[in-house]
Order: structure tokens, then C-alpha cells, then sequence
């Protein structure tokens, strides 16, 4: 069983802009329920950033996370990964190439840890 499925409810992404280690704009996707399933679908699993700074990104992250939330509102936050300009690995990496092509969709798996 995944964790996300012994939790009970139902799941969304919120995303939050962090600039000087304050969140200074946030986002959240509508809930859905969980499901577990092979089928890769690129137009329905994307996560849009809207950029709040017009184009001044240099020191701002984005913060990423996977929350369910049950039926008495209590939320657990299942996984989350950081991209921003001081992030290593993969996730630098797709911020580097968010940056050099703004406005093209870059699809990657992301793992939630």
C-alpha cells in the first residue's frame, strides 16, 4: 500500500513562492482522490508556475508539496522538493533549463521525498 492511499484522503499540490525564506505567494491545485497507476498522461499531471515577479527570479524558490487532507481536515504533508537557482541535482538542473527556455513546458517525473 502507498503511504498516500493509508492516509484516508483526499490529496492536492500546493505550490509556494519563498523569497528571503518567506513564502510570499502560494497556489493549490483542486483535491483529488488517490489513485495508483502506470498511465503517464502529460497533459493532465502538469503543475503551471505563473511568475509574480515578471521575469525576477534570481532569488526566489519554488516550494512544491504533496498534502492530503481527510475528512476532519487534518493534513499531512506526504512528499515535497524545492526548485530554485541554489538547489543541486535534478532539480537545479530543471531550473536552469526554466530559465533559459521561459515559457516552455518541461515534463519530468518529480519525486516527492
Amino acid at each position: 500500500m502507498h503511504e498516500q492511499e493509508s492516509l484516508k484522503g483526499q490529496l492536492y499540490i500546493k505550490m509556494s513562492v519563498v523569497e528571503g525564506g518567506r513564502v510570499t505567494h502560494f497556489w493549490k491545485s483542486d483535491r483529488f482522490n488517490p489513485i495508483v497507476s502506470m498511465k503517464f498522461a502529460q497533459d493532465q499531471a502538469q503543475v503551471i508556475a505563473d511568475n509574480p515577479y515578471e521575469g525576477a527570479l534570481k532569488d526566489v524558490s519554488f516550494v512544491v508539496k504533496f498534502v492530503s487532507k481527510n475528512k476532519m481536515g487534518k493534513k499531512t504533508t506526504v512528499g515535497h522538493f524545492v526548485i530554485g537557482p541554489d538547489v543541486g541535482g535534478q532539480y537545479g538542473d530543471q531550473w536552469k533549463q526554466a530559465m533559459a527556455k521561459p515559457g516552455q513546458p518541461i515534463t519530468k517525473w518529480q519525486a516527492f521525498e
